[in-house]
């Protein structure tokens, strides 16, 4: 799924595009790269270019997606069941983002059932870089945009604030894993996951993360959490856009 998701990102940033140009931009084999189009094919995220051979452009499942409004359906009332579930399998606080200019903000949180927590109040406004939820926003923005965030002078939060050439590999990363990972980078004693949700032009919606100590980080489980925020942020897509998740 996250190969999929990092593949309708690509596609919708510059489409028409080819396996071969695809495999290149993700780092990914071409034959894995074909698999995946030939899925993304069959539910209609993706069609063959018409002016272009073995060329890709999104299908009529994402344009559907683009029409559709988020607000027009409450995404906050598509997305708190799947972070009340996710709360409840991580037992960590479950934040939401929403892109808002150079930042973002909370607008929903279920929190963790554990006494020791991570709190944010809703309306807080977080940056790009550092937490997760931003992150995740960020490395789907244009590429102008995040050229311009990788050469800007980016506040340093805590010691361990990614900038500069770090910060683009730690992009292409997230485009590829479906998840973005903040160990301590906006605050020092605080981990945390986050997957973007896309629009049917692979914009960024919002995002989905899960916030925890920094007493209660495992790395051996980051891919587990990591796999568990994309499939609630394919889960949101999924009742955004009235389909089922992509598998």
């Amino acid at each position: 799924m996250r190969v999929s998701l990092a593949i309708l990102g690509r596609v919708a940033l510059e489409q028409p595009i080819g396996p071969s140009a695809l495999a290149r931009a993700l780092n990914l084999p071409k034959s894995t790269v074909q698999r995946h189009l030939k899925l993304l094919a069959e539910e209609g995220w993706l069609v063959p270019a018409a002016d272009a051979t073995q060329k890709w452009q999104m299908g009529p499942a994402a344009q559907e997606l683009a029409r559709r409004a988020p607000t027009e359906l409450g995404l906050r009332d598509v997305a708190l069941p799947v972070m009340r579930r996710l709360a409840e399998s991580s037992l960590e606080t479950v934040y939401l983002a929403v892109p808002t200019g150079d930042t973002a903000v909370l607008i929903e949180r279920v929190d963790s059932p554990q006494p020791v927590r991570t709190y944010n109040p809703l309306g807080t406004q977080i940056p790009l870089h550092g937490p997760a939820t931003g992150k995740a926003i960020l490395a789907h923005l244009t590429p102008e945009t995040q050229a311009r965030f990788i050469a800007s002078a980016l506040p340093a939060f805590t010691p361990h604030t990614v900038q500069g050439g770090q910060l683009r590999e730690q992009l292409q990363r997230i485009r590829v894993d479906g998840f973005a990972v903040n160990v301590g980078e906006w605050r020092s004693d605080v981990v945390g996951i986050a997957s973007p949700i896309l629009d049917g032009e692979g914009r960024p919606l919002c995002s989905i993360g899960i916030s925890m100590p920094v007493s209660r980080h495992d790395p051996a489980r980051l891919a587990e959490w990591g796999s568990a925020t994309a499939h609630a942020a394919a889960a949101i897509l999924a009742a955004v856009s009235g389909r089922d998740p992509l598998l």
